[in-house]
């Protein structure tokens, strides 16, 4: 009898430690420098969470958490795979978007494709969250029809020489949806614009052509000059020689 109040009791501490365990996790926050939570109380929104330690009241009090989605370029293999965040801490640094090549066609019916890097700052965490369902995945698809709106009016060739204009523009359109989403563009650049591969072949031929005529014109001009060295060597051998006579 005495073995089994023992174990009884060893469950019971167990039990009673989960839940301390429980209501520790759930009452007391920790938030580091650079992010922010929001707190709901009975499921709305009630107060925003600055970095400091937090107490909340168990079944009342709740944390909102965000899913959200994008795509981005594998770097050891150029490959475009999905990453997500989910969870209630939101990161108010300055964050940079490396978003995966758009191919896009020109007036001029070519295709190309266009890399960038956004660099953005989410400076209200209420209008990120509340205001849209998924921050990450709206600002892909706006920076993804910005580009293409953008490349659509423009030929191959300007679209190459034109990355301050498809900066501008991407800019421009970024100002209003950004207040509504409480966040700020920093900074934007284009990375690179890559024509289709025939034209690139068709250029790295032209090149090699190129090259090939300069080498062969060198040659000749260089094969003349020899000649015309040496016919006035010999000349000058045969002045000397008559001279000497």
């Amino acid at each position: 009898t005495g073995k089994t109040n023992n174990m009884f009791l060893i469950v019971i501490l167990v039990i009673l430690a989960a839940i301390a365990v429980f209501i520790f996790n759930c009452t007391i926050i920790f938030i580091s420098t650079g992010e922010v939570a929001i707190q709901q109380h009975y499921g709305k929104y009630s107060k925003l969470l600055e970095p400091g330690v937090h107490f909340l009241f168990p079944f009342v009090d709740s944390l909102k958490t965000v899913n959200w989605k994008r795509k981005i370029e594998r770097i050891s293999d150029g490959r475009t795979v999905v990453d997500s965040y989910q969870g209630y801490k939101i990161r108010v640094r300055e964050s940079t978007y490396d978003f995966p090549s758009v191919c896009v066609l020109t007036s001029d019916r070519l295709d190309v494709k266009v890399n960038g890097l956004v660099f953005y700052k989410i400076v209200d965490a209420v209008k990120a969250v509340y205001e849209i369902d998924d921050l990450w995945q709206v600002m892909e698809q706006l920076i993804n029809t910005s580009i293409r709106n953008c490349i659509a009016g423009m030929t191959l060739e300007e679209a190459i020489s034109g990355r301050l204009v498809i900066q501008k523009n991407l800019l421009k359109d970024f100002e209003l949806p950004s207040k509504r989403w409480g966040i700020e563009i920093t900074q934007l650049e284009i990375q690179s614009i890559e024509p289709p591969k025939e034209i690139i072949r068709s250029n790295e031929k032209l090149v090699c052509a190129r090259r090939e005529a300069e080498a062969t014109i060198l040659y000749e001009q260089a094969k003349h000059d020899g000649e015309i060295l040496r016919s006035r060597t010999l000349q000058e051998t045969n002045l000397i020689e008559a001279e000497s006579i």
